[in-house]
């Protein structure tokens, strides 16, 4: 009885050191960031719009993103002005995942408030996400357009650029698992 016991003493020991110590906690793995903008872009396809890369300057003005922020950062977005599409991706620096979230969940609630989009905007606009595993933060306004924005509602509107924001949101995640 008394060797069970020291068993499961001892058991209980190591969890507890493990925890303590960090051990055994989900890690996200390195993963570099054109791996995981690949695999956002494969999962849109042809669907997929930026085609241009957000220099600095932009990524500063239009995010808050700044160099003292990150280890890395990918951006890229659609160069004909009627589309909205933007991804952004971020490895931040130790100690900084809060302050790019909060930089990127700004940047989207600032175009989520400005008036002055194409109609046919809206509903990616205010579909737009910002998600985080770790030190990666992702800024996701993507996805096909809804071409039939006449033959629909507000609603249905809505829920298809929330559909087409989620297929990047899954890509995000899939590449860092």
């Amino acid at each position: 009885m008394t060797i069970q016991l020291t068993r499961r003493f001892i058991a209980v020991l190591m969890l507890a050191v493990m925890m303590f110590t960090g051990c055994g906690a989900a890690q996200t793995p390195d993963v570099p960031l054109d791996d995981i903008l690949t695999a956002i872009k494969n999962a849109y396809g042809d669907d997929y719009m930026p085609n241009g890369e957000i220099p600095a300057e932009l990524l500063e003005a239009e995010f808050g993103l700044t160099p003292d922020m990150y280890d890395d950062v990918r951006g890229e977005m659609a160069m004909i002005t009627m589309f909205n599409d933007r991804v952004v991706l971020v490895k931040a620096k130790n100690g900084k995942a809060d302050d790019v979230e909060k930089a990127l969940t700004n940047a989207r609630d600032l175009k989520i408030a400005d008036t002055l989009q194409y109609p046919m905007n809206v509903p990616k606009t205010n579909a737009a996400k910002v998600v985080r595993q770790g030190n990666y933060i992702a800024f996701l306004m993507l996805g096909k357009n809804n071409d039939n924005m006449d033959d629909v509602s507000d609603e249905s509107a809505k829920a298809f650029a929330e559909e087409q924001v989620q297929i990047g949101v899954h890509a995000f995640e899939n590449s860092l698992k």
